[in-house]
């Protein structure tokens, strides 16, 4: 069982890698297949900037962690979650997408969800967010993919889901308990820059023209949803410190990290852009990735992954 665990997650990792590879795209400078296929390895394993380790030992609690090598659940939801999220992202993109895609996206919600309901909580408000900006702006968007491949099979896994959990006759509820995260961690602020240095980046220094990239709005918009989750909400009683409001943050982060990646690949290979500006958002994602590295041997050496 231990062997065939491991080899289902090292083939989610491998469908991740390759999801990502085909998501960016075909780019037409020199290397570009190399360049993507980097990228989307290295997505794989970034971290936090673990820039307090050497104040606080804590390589985990109090970041919005990226590589959850304690998780399987958390792992396997990162390639059933990516490709949900691209379906959603072509909502916004195209006002007509082709009849297939919704059952394919139906199928992809559940599995998602069943794996672990935090990316399916945060994205469905999104879209709808996001539906009704673009219904007052009065721009086009897909309403058929968003119900019958998201909203109609999101709600009926999700009660259901709620159901199993909150009616089993244990006692457990939801309860507001804002920054309960401080109870690891006496950093939360600064490891959460930490967290979003490559994204708060990029988004700052590109602002104009992100901001009217569907993609990246979404996952923003997604992002917000699963960080307020974790920082204002917590199971009550006996599951107060669990954190299970933490996996929201962290899958809508790694899809924020890569809705970014792939909009900075498309930009910088379309547009003219200030090279400190190239080099700034290039190196705080390099510092991610090192970070990645430093933690994937961490793990490695037999500690506890905190």
């Amino acid at each position: 069982p231990f062997a065939g665990m491991i080899i289902i997650l090292v083939a989610s990792q491998v469908v991740l890698a390759l999801a990502l590879y085909f998501w960016f795209g075909h780019l037409t400078r020199k290397g570009g297949d190399w360049i993507r296929a980097l990228l989307a390895t290295s997505l794989t394993i970034i971290a936090p900037i673990l820039a307090l380790v050497p104040v606080d030992q804590e390589y985990y609690y109090g970041y919005i962690d990226l590589a959850n090598y304690h998780s399987p659940t958390q792992l396997l939801l990162r390639p059933l979650a990516l490709i949900s999220f691209i379906f959603a992202c072509l909502v916004f993109e195209k006002s007509h997408n082709r009849a297939w895609m919704m059952p394919v996206s139906a199928v992809m919600v559940i599995l998602s969800s069943l794996a672990k309901p935090n990316y399916l909580i945060c994205i469905l408000p999104a879209m709808l967010l996001l539906g009704i900006l673009w219904n007052v702006l009065k721009k086009e968007w897909d309403w058929h993919l968003f119900v019958f491949g998201f909203v109609l099979p999101g709600v009926l896994v999700l009660l259901s889901q709620w159901l199993l959990t909150y009616s089993t006759g244990e006692t457990r509820s939801i309860v507001f308990a804002p920054f309960v995260e401080g109870n690891y961690s006496h950093f939360l602020l600064l490891k959460s820059l930490l967290s979003l240095l490559f994204p708060l980046l990029a988004t700052i220094l590109l602002f104009g023209k992100i901001i009217r990239d569907p993609s990246t709005q979404l996952a923003w918009t997604g992002f917000a949803a699963g960080a307020g989750m974790f920082y204002l909400l917590s199971e009550g009683g006996t599951h107060m410190l669990e954190g299970n409001f933490r996996w929201s943050a962290q899958i809508m982060l790694f899809l924020l990290m890569a809705a970014l990646v792939r909009f900075c690949l498309r930009f910088f290979s379309e547009e003219k852009t200030a090279a400190w500006k190239r080099v700034a958002i290039w190196g705080a994602y390099l510092l991610h990735v090192a970070s990645g590295v430093i933690y994937y041997i961490f793990c490695l050496t037999g500690k506890l992954y905190t």
